[in-house]
């Protein structure tokens, strides 16, 4: 499940970053401001949603990391 929120806040912020960037290509400089803050929740988004999506795969390799010298639990 949290994959698919993280793909889902990926996708978003990508939405985010392409409208500002067609607000950034017009002319008026009404929508300098537009654009800005649409690069900035767009950023903000992608970097939440790499975190969510890859919480999960750094987790189990943070805990398969052995410690206090233990042996990890094998089925021999």
């Amino acid at each position: 499940m949290a994959g698919i929120v993280g793909a889902i806040l990926i996708l978003a912020s990508s939405v985010l970053v392409g409208a500002a960037i067609i607000a950034h290509s017009t002319v008026m400089p009404s929508t300098t401001l537009h654009a800005v803050v649409g690069y900035f929740l767009g950023g903000l988004l992608a970097v939440i949603g790499f975190a969510v999506l890859l919480a999960g795969p750094l987790k189990r390799v943070w805990d398969a990391i052995p410690v206090d010298d233990k042996k990890p639990k094998t089925d021999d």
